[in-house]
């Protein structure tokens, strides 16, 4: 259960009698109205992170914003409304926030939201779950980033106007740049020292609205045959940031995309790493967004 404080003034003051009523009303946190799992993933110590949420830490993080939300379709009279859920900067505590750049929420659509980590640091931008105490549908968004623009602490006018950073659909959160850590059955794997890669190339990275100018870094192939635990794998199971499920694909002529500084790709490049699909060859020395698998962490050898 949530404690919610509600102050009513209840008139003039009298002579010793104070006319402060205080209610105290307990309502349910509604975390167990998730719809979809939330995964953390950050960086500590150079390895892979991943943080499901639970219920206890989403309840405890429980908040009502009132906000403006900008997509036009769902608030056309750019009415203010009331939105519920855990507070963004309170579930990613001790996840590298304090000291991250960026941070990205990505939709089950892959759509990926990138936002600098001071805004979830200083403001307190949510996981909305519920709208005017209805849980959000997947018509309104479901899983929803919100930000408050009508509190006190409201969030610069980019954040309040722009609605490609309210994303929809969360299913990951991610906290800074991830490392160059592969995951591989039971082991993380640092691909700056598997094997030498065959060549430097170049790809178009996924469409998303960044909010930084600084380029995706050089990267080089290298087949996916080398990677240590997938040798002689005839089929692999493959995990993106965003979808839980395991894609089980046959390995035959896949090819490894990683950053060729000992670090991950980033998330707003398509990282940490990107896989090549068979029989793609890159066009004038550049691979295509149909060639690519984007935002893969995970690798293993299909059962």
């Amino acid at each position: 259960m949530c404690l919610y404080m509600h102050f009513v003034n209840g008139g003039k003051m009298k002579t010793s009698k104070l006319a402060l009523i205080l209610t105290l009303m307990l309502t349910p946190c509604r975390a167990d109205e998730l719809p979809h799992p939330i995964r953390v993933f950050y960086q500590s110590h150079s390895k892979l992170v991943l943080r499901e949420l639970g219920k206890d830490v989403l309840a405890k993080s429980w908040i009502k914003i009132r906000s403006v939300p900008p997509h036009r379709l769902v608030n056309p009279d750019h009415k203010i409304l009331m939105f519920e859920g855990p507070e963004l900067r309170t579930i990613l505590r001790g996840s590298g926030l304090e000291t991250a750049r960026y941070v990205y929420a990505i939709g089950s659509d892959g759509y990926v939201a990138m936002m600098p980590s001071e805004v979830i640091r200083n403001y307190s931008a949510i996981l909305a779950l519920r709208r005017d105490s209805q849980a959000l549908t997947p018509q309104l968004g479901e899983q929803q980033i919100v930000f408050p623009t009508e509190e006190t602490a409201a969030v610069p006018e980019i954040f309040r106007r722009k609605s490609d950073f309210w994303a929809w659909y969360v299913r990951a959160v991610i906290v800074g740049d991830l490392p160059d850590s592969l995951s591989v059955g039971k082991r993380q794997i640092s691909m700056a020292k598997v094997g030498k890669a065959l060549a430097s190339v170049r790809y178009v990275p996924p469409s998303i609205t960044r909010v930084t100018d600084r380029p995706c870094p050089p990267v080089v192939e290298l087949p996916l045959s080398r990677v240590p635990g997938l040798q002689g794998a005839a089929t692999i199971e493959v995990k993106n940031l965003y979808n839980d499920a395991k894609s089980v694909l046959p390995s035959k002529g896949f090819r490894l995309l990683r950053a060729s500084a000992p670090k991950g790709i980033p998330v707003d490049c398509g990282g940490p790493f990107i896989l090549v699909k068979p029989e793609r060859a890159a066009v004038h020395g550049e691979y295509a967004p149909d060639d690519l698998l984007y935002f893969v962490f995970r690798i293993d050898r299909a059962p």
